[in-house]
C-alpha cells in the first residue's frame, strides 16, 4: 500500500494457501483505519459463514463506508446517527418548502 509499508516485510505471507490457513485458524480480525484524523476499528470476520459487527463509529461517513463493506450490524452512538439526517441541502429545501407551504396556507 503506498504510503504504509508493511514494516517487517519477513512476516508478510504472500502463498494464498498459506493466507487461508492462517485465517481459517482465527476467528476474526480488526482493522484499524483512519478518516480526516479521526480513528475507527471494523471487526471483520474474513468473508466466511458469519455476520459482522461494526462498532465504534464516530463519523457518519463510517457508517456508510461499513455498509460498503458489507457490515451486518453498525452499533451508532446517538450523535452520529442524528448527523446522518443533516445536510445543508436537506435544510435548505425543507425551508423552501415550509415557505411555499405558508404562501399556499395563506391563500
Amino acid at each position: 500500500m503506498p504510503g504504509h509499508p508493511m514494516r517487517r516485510q519477513d512476516k508478510a505471507i504472500t502463498d494464498p494457501g498459506e493466507l487461508e490457513a492462517v485465517l481459517l485458524g482465527q476467528k476474526l480480525v480488526t482493522l484499524a483505519m483512519c478518516r480526516d484524523g479521526e480513528p475507527y476499528l471494523v471487526t471483520m470476520d474474513y468473508g466466511y459463514d458469519t455476520e459482522v459487527i461494526v462498532a465504534s463509529v464516530r463519523h457518519p461517513l463510517h457508517v456508510v463506508e461499513a455498509a460498503l463493506a458489507g457490515a451486518d450490524i453498525v452499533t451508532i452512538p446517538n450523535d452520529v446517527f442524528e448527523k446522518m439526517f443533516k445536510h445543508p441541502f436537506t435544510d435548505k429545501g425543507l425551508d423552501a418548502f415550509l415557505a411555499d407551504w405558508e404562501k399556499v396556507k395563506g391563500r
